[in-house]
């Protein structure tokens, strides 16, 4: 999910835009250190538009940066 909210913000960070390849239209579970649980559906969202209901509200898109950060200072 990260890697595709990635690849969202990429070409214009202003209006971001999915763009999932089809092998990557799919539905994945999201399990955060902390507990917190999204299933991330993307089969439908090619070409739609980021809304925060796709990545399971603002305060679970805030968890994921949250967990990411973790993980990425546990690496240093």
């Amino acid at each position: 999910m990260v890697n595709q909210l990635r690849n969202a913000f990429a070409h214009n960070p202003w209006r971001p835009k999915w763009v999932i390849y089809e092998k990557y239209r799919n539905s994945y579970p999201i399990v955060l250190d902390d507990g917190s649980k999204f299933n991330f559906d993307a089969s439908a969202l090619n070409g739609d538009g980021v809304k925060p209901e796709h990545v399971g509200g603002l305060e679970f898109w805030v968890k994921l940066l949250q967990h990411c950060e973790r993980l990425v200072s546990a690496q240093i």
